[in-house]
C-alpha cells in the first residue's frame, strides 16, 4: 500500500516513484504544459519588441537547463569542480560549423558527431584529472578552457576570419522551420528530458556511487566502487551532453564565433548550481531562472526609466557590469548563508506548507 502525503513510505514501489502524490503529476503536468504553450499567443501576430526579447531569454533559459544538469551531475554528484563548460560547449558548437558549415552534413548527424567528439575530449580530459581534486583540478579545467580557445581560433581565422562561421539557412527538420518560437519549444523538450535523465541518474547505482565519491573517495574504494571508472564515466557523460547542447546552440543562433566562449560563460554555470542548489534536482532549474532572468529584469527595468535621470543612464552604461556583481554577491552570500541554494529554500517552504497550521523547531 501506498504511503500517504506526510507518512513513511511503507513499499518499495512508493519510494521509488517519480512523483509521490497526484497533486505533483498534475502540478508538473499543468506546469509542462503552459511551458510549451507559452510562444502560442504570438502565434498569428507580429509580435512587438518586448515579446521578442521575453521569448529569446525564455529560450535561452531552458536550452542552459540541461547544459546546468550536466555540470550538476559532474560537480555536485561526482564530486569533480569543473571550469570547462564553456571549452565543451565550444568544441560542439564547432563540431557543427565544421561539419554543418564547411561539410554540409544533415543536422542529425552532426549532432551525433558533436556526442561522440565531446565524449571523446571528456575521456582525454578525465584521464589526467583522475589523479587532480580541489583546486588542481580547477586549474586543470581552465587549462582545457584556454587550450580549446586557442585549437578554435586556430580553426576559424584562416577559414572565416573574425566574422565567424554563417549558416545559410534556418534549420528545417521533417518539414519544419525552426523560427524562434519552434526554438523555444524544441528546447524546453529537451530541458524536460535532460531533467528526467538526471534524477534517474541520481538515484541509479551510478549516482549512488557519484555521490559516496565526493563524499569520502577513499571510502568508496574501499567498498568496491571502482573510482577510477566511475569519475571517467561522469567526465564522458557530462561532456557528451554539454557538447550536444553546445551544436545545437550553434544551429540556434546560426553563427560560431570563438569570442562567444569566453571563461566569463563557465563562471555563469557554476554560479547556476550554486544558487540553485550543487546535486539537487531543482537547482539547475532554479539557478538558471536567476542568473539568465534577472539580468532580463534589470534591463527592462532600465529600459523604462528615462535616459535623462541618473539611474536610467547608470543602468544603460554599466548594465554589464551590474549582472557581474550581483552574481559575484549572490554566489558568495549563498555560500555562507545557504551552502545548499534555491532548492534548500523551496524545500522549506514546501514543508511549510505541508505542515501549516502547525509549527515544527527550526532544524
Amino acid at each position: 500500500m501506498a504511503a500517504k502525503p506526510g507518512y513513511i513510505p511503507t513499499s518499495y514501489k512508493y519510494d521509488l516513484a517519480f512523483y509521490k502524490t497526484r497533486l505533483q503529476r498534475i502540478s508538473v503536468a499543468v506546469l509542462a504544459f503552459l511551458l510549451l504553450l507559452y510562444p502560442v499567443r504570438m502565434f498569428g501576430s507580429k509580435p512587438d519588441a518586448f515579446q521578442v526579447r521575453q521569448l529569446t531569454v525564455a529560450t535561452t533559459i531552458v536550452a542552459a537547463i540541461p547544459t546546468a544538469f550536466a555540470l550538476n551531475l559532474l560537480t555536485g554528484l561526482a564530486g569533480q569542480v569543473s571550469m570547462g563548460t564553456a571549452a565543451f560547449i565550444a568544441v560542439g558548437s564547432f563540431m557543427a560549423a565544421a561539419f554543418g558549415v564547411q561539410m554540409g552534413l544533415p543536422m542529425i548527424i552532426v549532432l551525433v558527431l558533436a556526442v561522440v567528439v565531446s565524449g571523446v575530449v571528456g575521456v582525454v580530459i578525465g584521464l589526467p584529472a583522475l589523479r587532480l581534486r580541489g583546486l588542481y583540478l580547477v586549474v586543470a579545467t581552465m587549462a582545457l578552457h584556454y587550450v580549446v580557445i586557442f585549437l578554435a581560433r586556430k580553426y576559424q581565422d584562416p577559414r572565416v576570419g573574425v566574422a565567424g562561421f554563417r549558416f545559410k539557412k534556418p534549420v528545417e527538420l521533417l518539414g519544419i522551420t525552426f523560427t524562434s518560437k519552434v526554438w523555444y519549444v524544441v528546447m524546453a523538450i529537451f530541458a524536460a528530458l535532460f531533467t528526467v535523465l538526471f534524477v534517474n541518474l541520481k538515484r541509479s547505482r551510478y549516482g549512488r556511487a557519484w555521490e559516496m565519491i565526493r563524499e569520502r573517495e577513499i571510502a568508496a574504494e574501499v567498498l568496491g566502487i571502482d573510482v577510477t571508472r566511475y569519475k571517467l564515466l561522469a567526465f564522458t557523460v557530462s561532456s557528451m551532453i554539454i557538447g550536444f547542447m553546445g551544436a545545437l546552440f550553434a544551429y540556434r543562433l546560426r553563427t560560431v564565433q570563438v569570442e562567444s566562449f569566453h571563461l566569463e560563460l563557465a563562471i555563469d554555470y557554476i554560479a547556476i548550481i550554486i544558487i540553485g542548489g550543487i546535486g539537487t534536482v531543482h537547482g539547475p532549474l532554479f539557478g538558471t531562472a536567476l542568473v539568465f532572468g534577472f539580468p532580463f529584469i534589470i534591463t527592462e527595468f532600465s529600459i523604462r526609466l528615462p535616459k535623462e535621470s541618473g539611474v536610467g543612464r547608470f543602468l544603460s552604461t554599466e548594465i554589464y557590469n551590474i549582472n557581474r556583481v550581483l552574481y559575484g554577491a549572490a554566489i558568495v552570500l549563498f555560500l555562507l548563508f545557504e551552502p545548499r541554494g534555491l532548492a534548500a529554500i523551496w524545500g522549506r517552504v514546501k514543508t511549510w506548507f505541508a505542515l501549516f497550521p502547525f509549527t515544527r523547531e527550526r532544524a
